[in-house]
């Protein structure tokens, strides 16, 4: 049986690990916590086949203990550490990374996938679509831990002949969301109660979880080595939240959203802003050009239409699991503030 070590088990992790189990794979799941077992209940009875074992990825003796006696193939390493604390977010994106692929050469595995962002480039000074090649410049300590892990991928490509390779993605939405962020599906989620919610109008290359699955199973399942270390997926347009809003308003009659439009002198302002370690706000989607060279791939989904597909699902809970549909709610209420610049 071909068995992944798919290390973090949130959003990204557990669809990732749900796709190979459609297609036949046993799937490890390593996780400091069994995170897979907090997403929603139907999403949940997907991942039952999941062997968990709890740890932490920067304990490399037991991350490699794992990898051995579940016999692995490969590692899909998906944990990331996004804080103000540098020390904790370069133990756990910098070391956790070096350990995945000091596994893969110390077990000669066929692939390591190492999950990297679009936070590498910082602020841009416009939306043009970045290609792989383009130079990066971090603006937060999350996007410098991306940098460092980025370039011990193509090191242990290089140096130890490991088929590894990092995949950059932006603005990840869909079904297994994080428990405690309002983003996309607490939006969604207020606006089927017809809560009234106010979101300042902004663009990002937000991109559909099932873009994401379907690009990170091409790039692992791939035979033989990948032809680069470094791919980057997202939408290939991105959105605003005035598209985004219509989006849902078309779909949920009932939604009573507001939309603020920002003074058009703070985006300038956003993008001169002193560094304080933070995440970035400004880019464009991905050129892709790696992926679309060496697979044929481009995303299947506009955001829009991940937007009305992610809909539909929450509709779906809403129908067949309403009393925890109804915890949902509950805790958007508590979670969901009003723009800062309307207090």
């Amino acid at each position: 049986m071909r068995r992944v070590l798919v290390s973090g088990l949130g959003l990204v992790g557990s669809n990732i690990a749900a796709k190979l189990l459609r297609e036949g794979y046993s799937v490890v799941g390593y996780d400091i916590r069994p995170t897979h077992k907090l997403h929603d209940p139907i999403f949940r009875r997907e991942l039952e086949r999941i062997e968990f074992v709890e740890g932490d990825v920067t304990d490399f003796s037991k991350y490699l203990q794992v990898a051995k006696d579940y016999d692995v193939e490969g590692i899909i390493h998906t944990p990331a550490a996004v804080m103000e604390n540098w020390q904790e977010t370069v133990k756990v994106n910098v070391i956790g990374a070096l350990n995945a692929l000091e596994i893969g050469r110390l077990l000669n595995l066929r692939r390591v996938l190492y999950i990297s962002s679009g936070s590498v480039f910082g602020d841009r000074e416009d939306l043009t679509p970045i290609k792989d090649t383009d130079p990066v410049s971090p603006r937060s300590y999350y996007g410098l831990t991306k940098c460092l892990a980025e370039i011990m991928v193509n090191a242990y490509y290089e140096l130890f002949d490991l088929s590894a390779a990092a995949v950059r993605l932006s603005g990840v939405f869909g079904r297994g969301w994080h428990q405690m962020e309002f983003f996309i599906q607490g939006t969604i989620f207020l606006a089927l109660e017809g809560e009234r919610i106010q979101v300042v109008d902004h663009y990002f290359p937000y991109t559909y979880i099932n873009d994401v699955t379907e690009a990170l199973y091409l790039l692992y399942t791939k035979p033989g080595k990948l032809k680069y270390t470094l791919y980057s997926v997202s939408s290939e347009k991105g959105a605003t939240w005035e598209s985004i809003v219509s989006c849902i308003k078309k779909n949920v009659p009932q939604a009573n959203i507001e939309l603020i439009k920002p003074k058009p002198i703070l985006m300038p302002e956003v993008q001169k802003r002193e560094w304080r370690g933070g995440p970035s706000l400004i880019r464009g989607p991905f050129a892709m050009e790696r992926m679309k060279e060496e697979f044929g791939w481009t995303p299947k989904y506009t955001v829009e239409e991940g937007i009305e597909e992610f809909i539909q699902y929450i509709k779906r809970l809403k129908e067949e699991e309403p009393e925890w549909y109804a915890e949902q709610v509950k805790k958007f209420k508590s979670l969901y503030r009003p723009p800062p610049i309307m207090r």
